[in-house]
Protein backbone atom coordinates (compact mmCIF):
# COMPACT_ATOMS: atom_id res chain seq x y z
CA UNK A 1 0.00 0.00 0.00
CA UNK A 2 1.83 3.27 -1.02
CA UNK A 3 2.01 6.44 1.36
CA UNK A 4 -1.29 8.36 -0.23
CA UNK A 5 -3.49 5.58 1.10
CA UNK A 6 -1.91 5.17 3.90
CA UNK A 7 -2.37 8.64 5.22
CA UNK A 8 -5.77 8.75 3.55
CA UNK A 9 -6.14 5.63 5.87
CA UNK A 10 -5.24 7.67 9.07
CA UNK A 11 -7.34 10.30 8.18
CA UNK A 12 -10.36 8.28 7.46
CA UNK A 13 -9.76 6.87 11.03
CA UNK A 14 -9.33 10.15 12.85
CA UNK A 15 -12.79 11.02 11.29
CA UNK A 16 -14.68 8.02 12.41
CA UNK A 17 -12.96 9.06 15.98
CA UNK A 18 -14.78 12.23 16.07
CA UNK A 19 -17.93 11.08 17.55
CA UNK A 20 -14.71 9.01 20.00
CA UNK A 21 -13.41 12.75 20.96
CA UNK A 22 -16.71 13.94 22.06
CA UNK A 23 -18.14 11.10 23.57
CA UNK A 24 -14.96 10.35 25.68
CA UNK A 25 -14.68 14.35 26.93
CA UNK A 26 -18.37 14.01 28.16
CA UNK A 27 -17.43 11.02 30.29
CA UNK A 28 -13.74 12.84 31.76
CA UNK A 29 -14.97 11.60 35.00
CA UNK A 30 -14.49 8.54 34.43
CA UNK A 31 -11.38 6.90 36.07
CA UNK A 32 -11.42 3.81 33.43
CA UNK A 33 -10.77 6.15 30.36
CA UNK A 34 -7.39 5.02 30.47
CA UNK A 35 -5.20 3.57 27.40
CA UNK A 36 -5.79 -0.61 27.92
CA UNK A 37 -9.33 0.10 29.33
CA UNK A 38 -10.78 2.80 26.49
CA UNK A 39 -8.26 3.29 23.72
CA UNK A 40 -7.22 -0.54 22.87
CA UNK A 41 -11.09 -1.30 22.50
CA UNK A 42 -12.43 1.67 20.85
CA UNK A 43 -9.67 0.59 18.18
CA UNK A 44 -10.06 -3.12 18.16
CA UNK A 45 -13.79 -2.63 17.97
CA UNK A 46 -13.44 0.30 14.99
CA UNK A 47 -11.07 -2.40 12.94
CA UNK A 48 -13.64 -5.39 13.10
CA UNK A 49 -16.70 -3.19 12.92
CA UNK A 50 -15.15 -1.25 9.85
CA UNK A 51 -14.20 -5.30 8.25
CA UNK A 52 -17.18 -7.01 9.21
CA UNK A 53 -19.01 -3.89 7.45
CA UNK A 54 -16.62 -4.38 4.17
CA UNK A 55 -17.11 -7.95 3.80
CA UNK A 56 -21.07 -7.14 4.51
CA UNK A 57 -21.22 -4.43 1.35
CA UNK A 58 -19.81 -7.18 -1.08
CA UNK A 59 -23.08 -8.41 -1.13
CA UNK A 60 -24.94 -9.80 2.38
CA UNK A 61 -26.80 -6.52 2.96
CA UNK A 62 -28.15 -6.39 -0.46
CA UNK A 63 -29.33 -10.08 -0.28
CA UNK A 64 -30.29 -8.92 3.03
CA UNK A 65 -31.25 -5.42 3.64
CA UNK A 66 -32.88 -5.54 7.03
CA UNK A 67 -29.71 -6.06 8.51
CA UNK A 68 -28.51 -2.56 8.29
CA UNK A 69 -31.41 -0.62 9.89
CA UNK A 70 -31.41 -3.58 12.51
CA UNK A 71 -27.95 -2.10 13.65
CA UNK A 72 -28.80 0.94 14.02
CA UNK A 73 -32.28 0.02 15.89
CA UNK A 74 -30.17 -2.09 18.17
CA UNK A 75 -28.16 0.48 18.92
CA UNK A 76 -31.04 3.53 19.94
CA UNK A 77 -32.50 0.76 22.30
CA UNK A 78 -29.01 -0.04 23.89
CA UNK A 79 -28.18 3.45 24.02
CA UNK A 80 -31.58 4.63 25.42
CA UNK A 81 -31.92 2.24 28.07
CA UNK A 82 -28.34 3.70 29.67
CA UNK A 83 -29.74 7.51 29.08
CA UNK A 84 -32.99 5.99 31.11
CA UNK A 85 -30.93 4.41 34.14
CA UNK A 86 -28.23 6.93 34.29
CA UNK A 87 -30.99 9.74 34.56
CA UNK A 88 -32.88 7.84 37.01
CA UNK A 89 -29.66 6.96 39.55
CA UNK A 90 -29.47 10.80 39.24
CA UNK A 91 -32.61 11.54 39.96
CA UNK A 92 -31.86 9.55 43.71
CA UNK A 93 -34.01 6.73 41.98
CA UNK A 94 -33.38 2.84 42.40
CA UNK A 95 -32.51 1.15 39.13
CA UNK A 96 -31.41 -2.47 39.55
CA UNK A 97 -33.17 -3.87 36.04
CA UNK A 98 -33.31 -7.18 34.70
CA UNK A 99 -30.51 -6.64 32.57
CA UNK A 100 -27.90 -5.91 35.20
CA UNK A 101 -29.13 -8.69 37.48
CA UNK A 102 -28.03 -11.02 34.53
CA UNK A 103 -24.90 -8.85 33.85
CA UNK A 104 -24.27 -9.30 37.37
CA UNK A 105 -24.54 -12.90 37.65
CA UNK A 106 -22.28 -12.98 35.19
CA UNK A 107 -19.76 -11.24 36.92
CA UNK A 108 -19.92 -7.89 34.87
CA UNK A 109 -19.97 -4.99 37.15
CA UNK A 110 -22.87 -1.63 36.43
CA UNK A 111 -19.53 0.61 35.60
CA UNK A 112 -17.89 -2.33 33.11
CA UNK A 113 -21.61 -3.01 31.13
CA UNK A 114 -22.32 0.99 31.36
CA UNK A 115 -18.86 1.51 29.53
CA UNK A 116 -19.47 -1.69 27.12
CA UNK A 117 -22.73 0.32 26.19
CA UNK A 118 -20.65 3.74 25.10
CA UNK A 119 -18.29 1.58 23.11
CA UNK A 120 -20.58 0.41 20.67
CA UNK A 121 -22.51 2.98 20.89
CA UNK A 122 -19.53 5.53 19.57
CA UNK A 123 -18.78 2.41 17.44
CA UNK A 124 -22.01 1.73 15.36
CA UNK A 125 -20.91 4.38 12.75
CA UNK A 126 -18.07 1.86 11.50
CA UNK A 127 -20.34 -1.24 11.54
CA UNK A 128 -22.36 0.79 8.47
CA UNK A 129 -19.33 2.17 6.85
CA UNK A 130 -18.78 -0.87 4.31
CA UNK A 131 -20.01 1.21 1.30
CA UNK A 132 -17.80 4.49 1.98
CA UNK A 133 -14.21 2.11 2.85
CA UNK A 134 -15.05 -0.04 -0.39
CA UNK A 135 -14.00 2.42 -2.77
CA UNK A 136 -10.93 3.08 -1.37
CA UNK A 137 -9.79 -0.29 -0.89
CA UNK A 138 -11.21 -1.35 -4.68
CA UNK A 139 -7.71 -1.34 -5.87
CA UNK A 140 -5.94 -3.45 -3.28
CA UNK A 141 -5.42 -6.76 -4.84
CA UNK A 142 -3.60 -8.45 -1.43
CA UNK A 143 -4.26 -9.61 1.87
CA UNK A 144 -2.22 -7.87 3.33
CA UNK A 145 -2.52 -4.54 1.76
CA UNK A 146 -6.00 -5.00 2.86
CA UNK A 147 -5.55 -5.94 6.61
CA UNK A 148 -2.72 -3.12 6.52
CA UNK A 149 -5.52 -0.59 5.47
CA UNK A 150 -8.20 -1.53 8.17
CA UNK A 151 -4.80 -1.14 10.69
CA UNK A 152 -3.81 1.91 9.31
CA UNK A 153 -7.53 3.04 9.86
CA UNK A 154 -7.48 2.15 13.82
CA UNK A 155 -4.18 3.46 14.07
CA UNK A 156 -5.88 7.08 12.84
CA UNK A 157 -8.71 6.36 15.60
CA UNK A 158 -6.23 5.64 18.05
CA UNK A 159 -4.75 8.28 18.07
CA UNK A 160 -7.61 10.72 18.33
CA UNK A 161 -8.85 8.55 21.51
CA UNK A 162 -5.55 8.61 22.95
CA UNK A 163 -5.76 12.72 22.91
CA UNK A 164 -9.68 12.33 24.02
CA UNK A 165 -8.37 10.23 27.03
CA UNK A 166 -4.87 12.87 28.01
CA UNK A 167 -7.35 15.73 27.44
CA UNK A 168 -10.08 13.65 30.06
CA UNK A 169 -7.31 12.69 32.60
CA UNK A 170 -6.12 16.79 32.90
CA UNK A 171 -10.08 17.13 33.58
CA UNK A 172 -10.26 14.97 36.22
CA UNK A 173 -7.61 16.95 38.20
CA UNK A 174 -9.31 19.99 38.14
CA UNK A 175 -9.07 21.75 41.54
CA UNK A 176 -12.57 22.24 42.96
CA UNK A 177 -12.89 24.61 46.09
CA UNK A 178 -15.86 23.17 47.77
CA UNK A 179 -17.93 20.46 47.22
CA UNK A 180 -20.42 22.86 45.93
CA UNK A 181 -18.56 23.74 43.23
CA UNK A 182 -17.67 19.98 42.61
CA UNK A 183 -21.41 18.90 42.36
CA UNK A 184 -22.44 22.08 40.07
CA UNK A 185 -19.61 21.03 37.90
CA UNK A 186 -20.61 17.55 37.56
CA UNK A 187 -24.48 18.38 38.07
CA UNK A 188 -23.60 20.30 34.64
CA UNK A 189 -21.25 17.46 33.26
CA UNK A 190 -23.81 14.29 33.49
CA UNK A 191 -25.91 16.52 31.76
CA UNK A 192 -23.76 17.05 28.91
CA UNK A 193 -22.49 13.49 29.08
CA UNK A 194 -26.27 12.17 28.53
CA UNK A 195 -26.97 14.68 25.86
CA UNK A 196 -24.23 13.40 23.64
CA UNK A 197 -24.40 9.42 24.44
CA UNK A 198 -27.95 9.57 23.64
CA UNK A 199 -27.45 11.54 20.64
CA UNK A 200 -25.18 8.72 19.11
CA UNK A 201 -28.80 6.85 20.12
CA UNK A 202 -30.30 8.59 17.56
CA UNK A 203 -28.05 9.49 15.05
CA UNK A 204 -27.50 5.89 14.88
CA UNK A 205 -31.14 4.50 13.37
CA UNK A 206 -31.35 7.77 11.50
CA UNK A 207 -28.02 6.68 9.42
CA UNK A 208 -29.08 2.84 9.80
CA UNK A 209 -32.25 3.88 7.76
CA UNK A 210 -32.62 7.15 5.88
CA UNK A 211 -28.46 7.57 5.79
CA UNK A 212 -27.20 11.54 5.97
CA UNK A 213 -27.74 11.51 9.63
CA UNK A 214 -26.29 14.69 11.15
CA UNK A 215 -24.81 14.36 14.54
CA UNK A 216 -24.75 17.62 16.03
CA UNK A 217 -28.25 17.91 14.96
CA UNK A 218 -28.66 14.43 16.81
CA UNK A 219 -26.95 15.83 19.90
CA UNK A 220 -28.93 19.01 19.75
CA UNK A 221 -32.02 17.36 19.94
CA UNK A 222 -30.99 15.15 22.52
CA UNK A 223 -29.79 18.01 24.55
CA UNK A 224 -33.63 19.76 24.57
CA UNK A 225 -35.36 15.91 25.27
CA UNK A 226 -32.95 16.13 28.36
CA UNK A 227 -33.10 19.56 29.50
CA UNK A 228 -37.04 18.81 29.60
CA UNK A 229 -36.09 16.39 32.44
CA UNK A 230 -32.67 17.83 33.67
CA UNK A 231 -33.61 21.15 34.36
CA UNK A 232 -37.02 20.79 36.01
CA UNK A 233 -35.54 18.38 38.71
CA UNK A 234 -32.42 20.27 38.79
CA UNK A 235 -32.22 20.97 42.45
CA UNK A 236 -32.71 17.09 43.34
CA UNK A 237 -30.08 16.45 41.22
CA UNK A 238 -27.64 18.68 42.63
CA UNK A 239 -28.66 17.56 46.01
CA UNK A 240 -27.44 13.76 44.57
CA UNK A 241 -24.40 15.11 43.34
CA UNK A 242 -24.07 17.16 46.46
CA UNK A 243 -23.87 14.25 48.39
CA UNK A 244 -21.09 12.41 46.85
CA UNK A 245 -18.90 15.31 46.25
CA UNK A 246 -18.70 15.91 49.77
CA UNK A 247 -18.28 12.06 50.32
CA UNK A 248 -15.64 12.59 47.92
CA UNK A 249 -13.96 15.32 49.68
CA UNK A 250 -13.65 14.38 52.92
CA UNK A 251 -12.79 10.99 52.27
Amino acid sequence: MNSALFISALVLGAGLAIDVLIATLARFRDRSLTFTAWTIPVIVLHILFIASSYLLSLGVTQKFPVFQPAIGVIGFILVMWLVNKVTREALGQEHQSHVMNWLERLGVSEDSANRKIVLVAITLDALISGPVIQPWISNLSSLADISFFFLSVGMGVGIVTQIAVWISARLRKRHFHSAESMARWFTQAKYVELSVIGGFGISAPWESIWGNSNLLLSILLMAVIMGLIWFPNYQAIYENELSEATEAIEG
